[in-house]
């Protein structure tokens, strides 16, 4: 085999090894048995445990073939303190153009020849060229609030994301399947919770055009929807596998593996990668929904913090506090980390710098009328600040991931091969030189023509 000129990496967030052979046997998932038929196979392991098993961490090491403990990034909203070369880096530096296209918690450190679609959980994020800011901003809306109780999105800001769609590759197929979904909710006949792969037709149109634009040697493409749907439906699924939302998922990620093989035409490599799993929640594990704050502007009145100059949502029950300097932000931290509800922690903190993310950790809901209680002695209702989302946990996180690389071959299907060594090995497809921070041994050494 040669190598590729260029690259499509389908970056399907935490599907599972183990539901796609079973629904590829079951005849559900025509595309991915295709590309699996003309892939060399494997299964990579994260290595690491349950408190960095997660998938802000595990698609730094993706991109950068380094441990969490090398490249440091172990929260969501991170990417800026990224130090090491990414693929994309290492990509440009070649003279290559890169299109990422909402890569999870990934920034490269030096600006692109092409462009780059920030993930939608990244507070201030510029895109490139800036002409995407209206899409990113109504992405971002829609998955950061989309448990919330409003929405920072004005009418203003929708028809700039539909103006932009018009301009930029927005299908006749993808406007039916918006049309179907909404007039499908107001009838009671379509869940709502399928909104989520609405998100992913438009940024597969937006994806589509740029990469006929940009013309990229490496090309990524992100989606979450089928991860969401695991952790909320996994045992839907069990009880009836055909009229799930987790098939449904895995048939709509079919469904771009077919455009992106289309888009590909042969000429470049389509690689499916996932960076982790999901399986079946624990028993023993309650997850029955979060709390998330009714909005940040109160809890910072009620506990009287001094010195924030903006809040921004995360994702779920997670915000930004930014603050006008460190001693403040430092001083708020301590606050909150001492907060309690019922004798039990109430809050997770972390501090970076000015920028305190907050959370609450408590995932089974609690009875009215409890109080916040500070350290100083003070007491807030936590109703006040707080409500309740119903959203059980079924899947949870797995270290086992999928990496099949169209065109190529290995001596073992399904080798057990470390999540490091995804970098390395992609630049190796390509022909560009890998940075010296990326260790480990290629996959595929020695058959390139």
């Amino acid at each position: 085999m040669k190598r590729s000129r260029s690259m499509i990496v389908l970056e399907f967030n935490e599907l599972s090894p183990t539901l796609m052979d079973r629904f590829i046997a079951g005849g559900h998932l025509p595309a991915f048995k295709r590309l699996r038929a003309e892939s060399a196979t494997f299964i990579t392991e994260a290595g690491e445990a349950e408190g960095r098993l997660n998938p802000w961490v595990q698609w730094v090491t993706v991109h950068t073939g380094a441990t969490a403990e090398a490249h440091g990034i172990e929260k969501l909203g991170e990417a800026d303190r990224l130090r090491l070369p990414t693929i994309a880096d290492a990509v440009t530096r070649a003279g290559g153009a890169v299109w990422l296209c909402g890569s999870m918690n990934v920034q490269p450190l030096e600006p692109l020849d092409g462009a780059y679609l920030p993930d939608p959980w990244r507070v201030d994020a510029a895109p490139q060229p800036s002409e995407l800011a209206p899409f990113l901003r109504f992405v971002s809306a829609n998955v950061q609030e989309h448990t919330s109780e409003h929405t920072a999105l004005s009418k203003r800001d929708a028809l700039a994301f539909g103006r932009f769609l018009v301009t930029h590759g927005l299908s006749f197929a993808t406007v039916r399947a918006t049309l179907a979904q909404l007039v499908g909710e107001r009838r009671s006949r379509v869940d709502r919770r399928r909104r989520a792969e609405l998100l992913d037709r438009f940024q597969w149109d937006v994806f589509e055009h740029y990469h006929r634009r940009v013309k990229p040697r490496f090309a990524t493409f992100f989606s979450n929807s089928t991860a969401h749907f695991q952790h909320l439906a996994w045992d839907e699924m069990e009880n009836d596998p055909e009229g799930s939302l987790v098939l449904r998922g895995y048939q709509q990620m079919d469904r771009m593996v077919e455009r992106a093989l289309q888009l590909a035409n042969g000429d470049a490599t389509v690689v499916l990668c996932t960076a982790l799993s999901q399986t079946a929640n624990r028993d023993d594990v309650a997850f029955d929904g979060f709390y998330r704050l009714h909005d940040p502007a109160m809890l910072v009145e009620r506990v009287q913090l001094s010195g924030v100059v903006r809040t921004a949502p995360v994702m779920a029950g997670q915000c930004h506090l930014y603050f006008d300097d460190l001693a403040a932000a430092s001083t708020a931290a301590s606050l909150l980390e001492s907060a309690t509800l019922d004798g039990q922690r109430a809050l997770d903190v972390a501090l970076n710098g000015t920028d305190l993310l907050i959370g609450c950790p408590v995932f089974v809901r609690q009875p009215t009328g409890l109080d916040l209680r500070l350290v100083d002695g003070r007491k807030v209702s936590f109703d006040d600040l707080f409500y309740w989302n119903d959203a059980p946990r079924e899947g949870t996180h797995h270290p086992d991931g999928i990496l099949w690389i169209q065109h190529a071959h290995s001596d073992e299907r399904d080798a057990r091969v470390p999540l490091t060594a995804v970098a390395p090995t992609l630049l190796s497809v390509l022909g560009v030189d890998r940075p010296p921070s990326m260790h480990d041994e290629l996959l595929l050494a020695g058959q390139w023509g």
